[in-house]
């Protein structure tokens, strides 16, 4: 999961002869994230609704917002303190119009704008 702090995994080997067999587990410690990234929406177009992640390397106040072509909010996604690591917001567009629109996100003295699509 995006989020996850850890993942466990471990691989199956699957010979010529139809045999398989398993490693042992390993897990890995992803951490916390050590700088500021938003990702693109996806699915990008979207129909019905869009997935934003991003990542805080320190706790603060965050402010997630979806702007049309003119520069006017249209969605506040997200406006609150959140803690440091992975985070994921998703964007309902069944309420705008087609376009283009710009989601901004800001953290503290980040700030990072990308680009989604709505289509019907």
């Amino acid at each position: 999961p995006y989020g996850a702090v850890k993942v466990r995994y471990r691989l199956r080997q699957t010979d010529l002869d139809g045999a398989t067999s398993y490693s042992n587990a390993v897990e890995v410690d992803l951490g916390a994230p050590t700088r500021f990234a938003v990702h693109a929406p996806f699915p990008n177009p979207a129909r019905g609704a869009a997935r934003l992640r991003y990542e805080l390397p320190a706790a603060g106040h965050v402010r997630v917002g979806v702007y049309d072509i003119a520069g006017r909010l249209v969605a506040r996604l997200i406006d609150e303190r959140q803690e440091a690591g992975r985070h994921e917001v998703v964007f309902d567009a069944s309420g705008v119009a087609s376009g283009v629109y710009a989601v901004r996100v800001e953290a503290g003295a980040n700030v990072a704008t990308t680009r989604v699509t709505v289509v019907r």
